[in-house]
């Protein structure tokens, strides 16, 4: 059913008299069980997908975590190759400690500054007496930190998630709450 619905969204982009304006959404709950991909030329979920926003198709698709899809296909680096072509992201909750690294790498990192108070306390005597000083300072570092890290998802309660959208060529990574 799947391999017939590429098809026909394939042929729809050259079919001038199929309507072409018409937006379509292919939707699929634990998509990893029909999941279809190869190294090869063929029509199937590497090669689908990134040609489907041309025939106005898309895919809302829900999988249990990355490591469902990695072993459903076999391969590392055909699943990130996959997985690229869909541009809206969202994980629930989940403890996978690849989809939590995925969602950790499509974030990055943010600069964070942080202020170091040091302290210095001097004492000094000589034979005519004694001294004591003390000295307070502070000093302003930066720092490279990830913006989400398994904390993140732990927190996350029921009806939030981590999203990494692309919307007008604009990022919007964040926590969405129904």
């Amino acid at each position: 059913v799947k391999l017939r619905f590429f098809n026909v969204m394939d042929r729809r982009r050259v079919e001038p008299t199929w309507n072409q304006t018409t937006p379509v959404a292919f939707v699929c709950d634990e998509y990893q069980e029909v999941i279809t991909v190869s190294s090869g030329a063929g029509l199937g979920d590497r090669t689908f997908w990134d040609k489907s926003r041309s025939s106005r198709c898309v895919g809302v698709i829900s999988a249990q975590g990355y490591e469902s899809f990695v072993a459903a296909i076999g391969d590392e680096k055909l699943t990130r190759a996959t997985l690229q072509n869909f541009r809206q992201k969202m994980a629930f909750q989940t403890e996978d400690q690849s989809t939590i690294e995925y969602f950790s790498y499509l974030f990055g990192q943010a600069e964070v500054e942080f202020d170091s108070p040091t302290y210095t306390n001097t004492h000094a005597t000589t034979a005519t007496g004694a001294s004591r000083s003390k000295a307070e300072s502070t000093r302003q570092s930066v720092s490279e930190q990830d913006v989400i890290n398994p904390q993140t998802f732990r927190k996350l309660d029921v009806g939030e998630a981590v999203v990494a959208l692309t919307i007008g060529g604009a990022a919007y990574d964040d926590i969405a709450r129904s």
